[in-house]
């Protein structure tokens, strides 16, 4: 098993489609990398090519905003 096609999934082509202000605001991170299927593209096979700090902060921008609920403090 290719440790880089496992896990969480998402869709780039959909992503430049649909939230074209992120894609811009993001699309020089990802000048460097080539992907086999823009539509199944794997998280860990972006962790090893993008800081995770951006990586996180785009797909953040990429949820739904209900789904972008402030963390609620635990302590």
């Amino acid at each position: 098993m290719d440790y880089f096609k496992n896990g969480v999934i998402f869709n780039i082509k959909l992503i430049k489609e649909n939230s074209p202000e992120t894609w811009d605001k993001y699309k020089r991170y990802f000048e460097n990398i080539t992907f086999e299927d823009e539509e199944k593209v794997y998280l860990n096979y972006l962790s090893k090519k993008i800081d995770d700090r951006v990586l996180f902060n785009f797909l953040t921008e990429c949820l739904p905003k209900e789904m972008r609920l402030p963390l609620k403090d635990l302590s």
